[in-house]
């Protein structure tokens, strides 16, 4: 490329007054290969020490737009963007202080001037610099920077939407930044649009710049074969584009809003969802003269609508998360979290209203043999099953939740007394009438319900849960299936028992709980031939308490068989102690919970044999009810322990309803006649349940023995029924160790 030469009034020698800097300008092109084809330089500037440029390529003045004006002597900073000056400045000094060959330098990036104060992006290395002659001399190369700005900018700006599409910004605001990206970097005068898809419908969810009329005409565009071009562009799934919106057929019905606003052409591109091979909108450019796109347009385009995916899938994402942190994923119910959140703000905008809200606490009874007869897998379709029944039965408003486990919660809003509640209640459990069918077994199941109205001020999210949970075991306790109104009396019966699981729990780790024994009298000679061992607690504040009041609340904390560990060693260490006859049998009772541990066999043989007590000597005495239950592996661990010479006696016997059946499958050794059928006595009806418990003792070889003996004419009744041992308050009660008769 030919030096910039002299013309009238500006010769080249009056750059620098030097022909060495011409000379050097001349070397360092024909070095750079200016003006070759492959060559993508601009040309070259050479400056001096001072710095001032003293010679530069034609083709520089040229681009730049300079006049004659321009050659004289000049320092950088006439030229240079000022923000680029201490870049320039850097430069300049690397190419000092390495004399010969500054090339290694990185390029610097600068803007220069141009006629009219336009600053045009320029990049600049610093390529050699000669020693020789005078002034010192440094050559600068030029590449014009523009595309490259250009591309730098449109980073940025994507950047800047992924980093909102990262924060999950609205999407409204992050569309619309979308929006402004085509048109800041259109280079074209026009207004972006971008359409989003729902339900076969495109409406625009950003149009910043497109004007109030088109946008209201464009509200609802039906995504098919020939529906502006949005809506081909959708239906098509690939971009459509109107070069001449006056005359195509596309617009049919929409072309004076938009002829109207001014826009003369139409691109569109759509929002393509590869994953889930659908389109989600579209992007679309209005320009304001007729044409084609130009390959860069139609890639400005592309990208914008890749980020109308992402942000389109970053709300489908967020979406799904909050769908995920506030419903249960088995049964698609709302979760607790959602519960406590919708029972909060209905608390909150029913205060001051009496009896607006309430929820009613379900618990399907008995769930657990669900499980355990056909599997978890089963269970979990089966509360599927429930869940669907229950939502079946919601009025308009209302809210069923999954609560956790086999635990349902129903928010009932515009309940006027407590009685609707109930109602809805009824109407869930109602639903639950038809059996479920669990591999291919009809099963049907009830759920106990408690209620709790929002029938005072104040109360909370916790209040409202716990006191329903509270009047649900209440009504479980009635039996399956029922249906209780929380009242305060509810409550204080919670903080009791309560306070009785934390005092309970105390007692038993300091083995506070001690052994009282009851004789056994023979009815025949009157001699003692057994004692039975009844559990003794001492409270603090409530005094001496009896077994009913804590082994039911033991077993449901998981304690009894500690407790029964307890109790056993007792037992044990007075008999060794007081060196009890080894006739005088001892009686413990065991609960379901403490026959169902394997370790009880071995934790029973394992005290016997410690204090030297002779197995034949101790009795375990199991409720009718256990017997019935008819359990996998009962009458195997029966087995096992009558094996260790333990005898085995059925307390409570006839309150079951136990068959001969039941007898002969397990090894029993002693039947024991319920206390209410001795009190009946001498009633017809209680002497002939007791004669034929004595009748079918004899027919099995087994012992019989009466509980609750207080009247003299009762022991003659027994006596001529043939029961051959008693006890009761009339034979003996129940006694510290210390205070037995010596046996």
């Amino acid at each position: 490329m030919a030096r910039r030469r002299g013309s009238s009034g500006d010769s080249a020698a009056g750059l620098a007054g030097a022909p060495r800097a011409e000379q050097v300008l001349a070397e360092a092109e024909a070095a750079l290969g200016v003006g070759s084809p492959e060559c993508d330089l601009i040309g070259v500037f050479v400056f001096d020490a001072r710095p001032q440029i003293v010679a530069v390529s034609t083709a520089i003045f040229y681009w730049l737009g300079w006049t004659g004006d321009a050659l004289r002597p000049t320092p950088p900073r006439d030229f240079v963007h000022p923000d680029d000056l201490v870049a320039a400045s850097e430069s300049l000094a690397g190419a000092l202080e390495y004399p010969g060959y500054p090339g290694y330098l990185a390029p610097v990036d600068l803007r220069v001037r141009a006629p009219g104060g336009r600053w045009v992006p320029v990049e600049v290395r610093a390529e050699r610099s000669i020693d020789g002659g005078d002034p010192r001399l440094f050559v600068f190369s030029l590449r014009d920077a523009s595309d490259r700005s250009r591309t730098d900018a449109l980073v940025t700006d994507q950047n800047q939407v992924l980093e909102m599409v990262a924060r999950s910004q609205p999407v409204e605001r992050t569309l619309h930044r979308i929006a402004r990206l085509v048109e800041d970097h259109a280079e074209r005068a026009g207004a972006c649009c971008i359409m989003i898809a729902a339900d076969g419908v495109l409406a625009p969810g950003a149009a910043p710049s497109l004007g109030s009329e088109l946008t209201a005409a464009l509200g609802s565009v039906i995504i098919g074969p020939a529906a502006a071009a949005c809506g081909t562009a959708a239906h098509r799934g690939q971009a459509v584009v109107c070069p001449d919106i006056a005359v195509d057929p596309l617009w049919l019905g929409r072309r004076e809003p938009a002829l109207g606003a001014g826009y003369l052409a139409c691109w569109s591109t759509p929002a393509l969802d590869y994953r889930r091979g659908t389109t989600v909108g579209t992007v679309d450019f209005y320009a304001t003269e007729a044409g084609l796109p130009t390959p860069q347009q139609a890639r400005l385009l592309e990208l914008a609508a890749s980020l109308v995916v992402a942000v389109l899938e970053r709300r489908r994402a967020d979406a799904m998360l909050v769908y995920q942190a506030t419903h249960d994923p088995l049964t698609e119910l709302p979760n607790r979290t959602l519960l406590d959140d919708r029972l909060g703000q209905a608390l909150l905008a029913g205060r001051g209203a009496p009896a607006t809200v309430a929820v009613i606490f379900f618990d399907l009874d008995n769930f657990k043999s669900v499980n355990d007869a056909f599997g978890h897998a089963e269970g979990d379709g089966l509360l599927v099953e429930v869940a669907r029944r229950f939502e079946s039965t919601l009025r308009p408003g209302d809210t069923v939740a999954r609560f956790g486990g086999d635990e349902f919660v129903v928010l009932c809003h515009n309940i006027n007394r407590p009685s609707q509640a109930a109602q809805v209640a009824r109407r869930a459990q109602a639903a639950l009438a038809d059996p479920i069918a669990i591999a291919k077994t009809p099963v049907v199941v009830t759920a106990s319900a408690g209620i709790r109205v929002a029938d005072k001020p104040g109360l909370t999210v916790d209040d409202m849960l716990r006191d329903a949970d509270t009047a649900m075991y209440r009504a479980k306790a009635q039996g399956r299936g029922g249906v209780e109104i929380f009242d305060e009396t509810h409550h204080a019966a919670a903080l009791a028992r309560h306070a009785l699981e934390t005092d309970l729990r105390l007692a038993v780790d300091a083995h506070d709980i001690t052994v009282h024994f009851q004789p056994i009298v023979s009815l025949r000679d009157r001699s003692i031939v057994g004692l039975e061992a009844l559990a003794r607690w001492e409270h603090p504040d409530h005094g001496l308490l009896y077994p009913g009041s804590f082994i039911g609340v033991a077993e449901d904390l998981g304690v009894i068989g500690r407790l029964g560990a307890s109790i056993l060693g007792q037992v044990c260490r007075w008999r060794s102690e007081a060196d009890a006859p080894p006739e005088v049998v001892t009686w413990v009772n065991v609960s379901a919970a403490q026959l169902a541990d394997w370790s009880f066999i071995e934790t029973l043989t394992a005290t016997l044999r410690t204090h030297g007590i002779p197995p034949r000597s101790m009795g375990v005495e199991i409720t009718e009810s256990i017997l019935m239950d008819d359990r996998p592996g009962w009458a195997d661990m029966l087995r096992r322990l009558a094996d260790t010479g333990v005898r085995i006696g059925i307390d409570d016997f006839g309150t079951g309803y136990s068959s001969l059946a039941y007898l002969r499958r397990f090894p029993i050794h002693v039947l024991k006649i319920d206390r209410s059928f001795v009190q009946d006595l001498p009633n017809p009806t209680g002497r002939a349940i007791i004669s034929a418990v004595t009748a079918m003792a004899d027919a099995m070889t087994l012992e019989c023995s009466a509980e609750g003996v207080e009247r003299d004419d009762q022991i003659a009744e027994l006596v001529s029924l043939g029961c051959g041992q008693a006890q009761g308050y009339l034979l003996g009660e129940p006694a510290a160790p210390a205070a037995l008769p010596k046996l």
